[in-house]
C-alpha cells in the first residue's frame, strides 16, 4: 500500500495503526466504514452474541462487531477481498470469524443454509450502490443485494436485520420500501457530512421514527435539553443574555446568534429547540438565544 493510501487508512480506523493490514484496491478503502460509523451500528446491535456481515469488503463493520459478539459470519463475494481481510483480522487478533464469498441473491441457496446454520442473532447489510454501468443507485431494490427482496427470508433467520442505505435517499421512500419491517431508522453524520442512514428493520415492526448520531453524540430532539447555557462551554454570557431559565417571551430582545444546522440534521429532519427561529422558511438558517447553544449538529456564526 502506498504511503498516501496508508494515511488514508489510518484516517479512517487509526485503531489499525501498526497493523500492516492489506487492502487490495483503492475503492476498497473508498467503500469502507469509518471506525466511528462502525462502532455505532455495532451499538446498534448490542447485545446480540451472533453477528452476520453480508457484504464484508474491507471488513471495518465486522471488526467494530467482533469487539463485542461471541461469534462473526463474515461474507464478500470478491474473493480475493475477503482472502485478505481473513489475513488482516488474523493480524488484529480477531478470533471465531466464520469467512465466506458467496453471492448473495433473493432465492436462497448455499448462502442461506449457511447462514441459517450459524443462526445469526442480527444480520448486516451495506447493498453496492451502483448499477452495471456504474452510476449510482438509490433505491433499495435496484442496490445489490436486494435487500427488500430479501428482508423475509433474512428475517426468517435473525430477529434483527441492520441495513445501511445511501445519505442521497429519501427517508420517506425508504420507510415505505421497508414499510411492516422498519423499526427505526438513523441518521449517521460525521465532520460536518451526512455520511449514511441505517434502516433497523423488525419483523412486523411499528416505525418509531429518526433517531440521528453525529460525532459520537445523539441528537437530543426539540427539547431545550439537547442546549447548554453559554457558561458549559466556556463563553461569557454576554450582555442581557440568558442565566439559563427557559426562553420567554422577551427572548426576541436578548442577543442571538446565527445558526446553520449540519447536513445530517437537515436530512433528519427533526425539530430544533423553540428558541431557535428560521426567520426565511425557504433557508436552512436559524437564530438561536447565545445563552442557549446545542453541542453540535451545526455551525454558530
Amino acid at each position: 500500500m502506498s504511503e498516501a493510501g496508508r494515511r488514508a487508512l489510518l484516517s479512517k480506523v487509526p485503531e489499525w495503526e501498526g497493523v500492516q493490514v492489506e487492502v487490495p484496491s483503492s475503492i476498497n478503502l473508498q467503500q469502507a466504514s469509518g471506525s466511528a460509523a462502525a462502532r455505532l451500528k455495532a451499538e446498534l446491535l448490542a447485545g446480540c452474541a451472533r453477528i452476520a456481515d453480508l457484504t464484508g469488503g474491507l471488513g471495518v463493520d465486522s471488526w467494530a462487531f467482533a469487539q463485542t459478539a461471541s461469534a462473526l459470519w463474515y461474507n464478500e463475494r470478491d474473493a480475493a477481498l475477503r482472502s485478505a481481510v481473513e489475513r488482516n483480522f488474523a493480524l488484529l487478533g480477531l478470533k471465531k470469524v466464520e469467512f465466506n464469498s458467496f453471492d448473495i441473491q433473493p432465492g436462497g441457496g448455499d448462502w442461506l443454509r449457511a447462514l441459517s446454520s450459524f443462526a445469526p442473532d442480527a444480520i448486516y447489510a451495506d447493498p453496492a450502490r451502483r448499477d452495471s454501468l456504474g452510476k449510482k443507485v438509490f433505491i433499495p431494490e435496484d442496490c445489490s443485494p436486494d435487500v427488500v427482496a430479501l428482508m423475509p427470508l433474512l428475517l426468517g433467520i435473525a430477529p434483527t436485520v441492520l441495513v445501511k442505505m445511501s445519505p442521497m435517499a429519501d427517508i420517506t421512500m425508504l420507510s415505505r420500501r421497508f414499510e411492516g419491517c422498519l423499526s427505526e431508522l438513523v441518521v449517521a453524520g460525521a465532520s460536518g457530512e451526512c455520511k449514511e442512514l441505517l434502516c433497523v428493520c423488525r419483523e412486523d415492526a411499528v416505525f418509531s421514527g429518526v433517531r440521528l448520531w453525529e460525532d459520537g453524540e445523539w441528537y437530543a430532539g426539540g427539547s431545550l435539553s439537547g442546549a447548554e447555557s453559554c457558561d458549559d462551554w466556556g463563553y461569557p454570557a454576554g450582555p442581557g443574555a440568558d442565566t439559563g431559565e427557559s426562553p420567554g417571551k422577551e427572548a426576541a430582545c436578548r442577543p442571538r446568534l446565527l445558526f446553520v444546522p449540519s447536513p445530517s440534521l437537515v436530512k433528519s429532519g427533526l425539530p430544533l429547540p423553540a428558541s431557535f427561529v428560521r426567520p426565511d422558511p425557504g433557508a436552512q438558517l436559524y437564530t438561536a438565544l447565545y445563552s442557549f447553544r446545542m453541542k453540535g449538529f451545526g455551525r454558530y456564526f
